[in-house]
């Protein structure tokens, strides 16, 4: 039992579809371990930009919250004035200084509260300078008994007043360039294709609010989910911390891995359809095995049997020497049985090598039709069978006589084949547009939906058996459908089960290219 069912088409169905599930998962796990690992690399880079970005706000804020504080001496002033600088030396222009403007000097009597010094400023490349002075001092006199300064209480340095005196008492926007560092940032997410829309926040290390907040920001978001990076950090300040939340990062990952996506997915895609196309092309074949099994059945039935009738027919003739027209009428009689058979072989040839040649002529449908019944005459007579004709459309059309009354027979032979008791076949033609429609209706044994699907393929009889009480091979109406399409017509079926069947042809009046 295990054998055969490894032998059997389920099994060999059964093993591709889990090869083509294993490919399909290989795939799957592919694309999210690359979008993952994309991930990972956009943040790493990420990162390393922002840093970048930060360090260079920061350079920006220092240089201007170090480098302007300057410690003066007693009796010394500050004198500003443009200079060149080579090797690190001032150089007075020969013509001396030559500034027009009034210069105010500022003098000292104690010491400022900096502790920072700055003997000279000069800038390495060009640079446009905006200078602001701003000086804090309290007026020495003997009748002021406290000044509110840090510099009363340098003459005794500790630990706490020198970190209160370089405390930063500033508030963040204060220190930094909020438009720089965002400019910045936007660079950073523009170098690593990432989308411009972000939330930012930034506030002290242990800090429970945030002391600057970007707008559209939400705190919320920014705490759970942003990445975090540290600035602004010294040995008397707790640093900033900066929070930095892209909303969708996963835009970006997805976006870049666009076409790999694409052509996995592809991949995919033609992976099932070929399965699918596989798994059909052999149920189909194994369908027209069977089918094909069944016309030789069929086909040897059908010859066997005139061929044994018409050696009977010839052995009492040889026998007998009397009544010779009896057995001539069986012999006759078998042979035309053979040349039918032998015509059906032939259109089978003809079909499947795909070749019919059309040989247009004028033609009256309506007296082809009526030609064609006639040659059922006898049989029509011994059935008892009634044949109905209601002839409205305009009988003149172009095509090949010999192909539609083939097409004719074949329509009426299966309709005196599947009949029931007191057959009845009604024929009308209509016109419609620039076609006529032939409609040949029976009230026969008719056929199931599922029958209608393949009535039209070649081999198939609708009793699913190899019957010899009904003649045929299985190929008169594919062989009408043949004609039908060389003569860039149509045909429609219409049926049920134990209620007749109706074929409508619709053919073009005039036939534009011959096959």
């Amino acid at each position: 039992m295990k054998t055969n069912w490894l032998r059997s088409p389920n099994a060999l169905y059964f093993l591709v579809g889990i090869v083509i599930a294993g490919l399909i998962g290989v795939q799957l796990y592919w694309i999210t371990t690359n979008i993952r690992l994309q991930r990972i690399a956009t943040e790493k880079s990420l990162k390393t930009d922002v840093n970048a970005a930060i360090k260079q706000v920061v350079d920006d804020a220092y240089c201007v919250y170090f480098n302007s504080k300057a410690y003066f001496k007693g009796n010394e002033g500050i004198y500003i004035i443009k200079q060149k600088c080579v090797n690190d030396q001032f150089i007075a222009p020969p013509q001396g200084y030559l500034d027009t403007l009034d210069m105010y000097n500022v003098f000292f009597s104690d010491k400022d509260t900096s502790f920072f010094k700055s003997s000279s400023l000069s800038f390495d490349i060009p640079a446009t300078v905006d200078i602001l002075l701003k000086f804090k001092f309290a007026i020495s006199s003997a009748h002021v008994k406290k000044i509110d300064t840090n510099s009363y209480k340098l003459h005794d340095i500790n630990a706490q007043n020198y970190k209160e005196a370089l405390s930063n008492r500033q508030t963040i926007d204060e220190i930094i360039n909020p438009d720089l560092l965002d400019s910045m940032i936007r660079k950073a997410l523009v170098k690593n294709d990432c989308d411009t829309v972000y939330e930012l926040g930034i506030k002290r290390s242990g800090a429970s609010s945030f002391e600057y907040l970007k707008d559209g920001s939400v705190p919320g978001d920014l705490s759970a989910r942003a990445i975090k990076f540290s600035f602004l950090g010294d040995n008397f300040n707790k640093p900033y911390e900066l929070f930095l939340y892209i909303p969708d990062p996963m835009r970006h990952t997805i976006r870049s891995m666009m076409w790999v996506m694409i052509s996995s997915i592809a991949i995919v895609l033609a992976l099932i359809l070929s399965y699918m196309w596989f798994v059909r092309t052999i149920l189909n074949q194994k369908k027209l095995s069977e089918m094909k099994n069944m016309f030789i059945n069929n086909i040897t039935h059908e010859f066997n049997t005139p061929i044994t009738n018409i050696n009977l027919a010839i052995e009492n003739w040889r026998h007998a020497k009397a009544n010779s027209e009896y057995y001539m009428g069986i012999i006759n009689e078998e042979n035309i049985h053979m040349e039918k058979n032998v015509e059906q072989i032939l259109q089978l040839a003809t079909i499947e090598h795909n070749h019919i040649r059309i040989y247009p002529d004028r033609l009256n449908i309506n007296e082809l039709i009526c030609e064609t019944v006639n040659s059922f005459e006898i049989q029509l007579e011994q059935i008892k069978g009634l044949v109905v004709y209601n002839f409205t459309a305009d009988k003149n059309i172009l095509g090949d006589r010999q192909l539609l009354k083939n097409l004719f027979y074949n329509l009426i032979d299966n309709a005196i084949k599947y009949r029931k008791d007191d057959l009845k076949i009604n024929i009308s033609t209509y016109d419609i547009k620039n076609k006529i429609a032939i409609k040949i209706e029976d009230n026969g044994i008719g056929m199931s939906a599922d029958t209608q699907k393949y009535i039209f393929d070649r081999f198939y009889r609708g009793d699913k058996s190899d019957r010899h009480d009904i003649k045929g091979f299985g190929l008169g109406l594919s062989y009408v459908k043949y004609i039908v399409n060389a003569h860039k017509g149509d045909i429609v079926v219409e049926s049920k089960k134990g209620m007749g069947t109706t074929f409508t042809i619709y053919l073009p009046r005039h036939l534009k290219t011959t096959l």
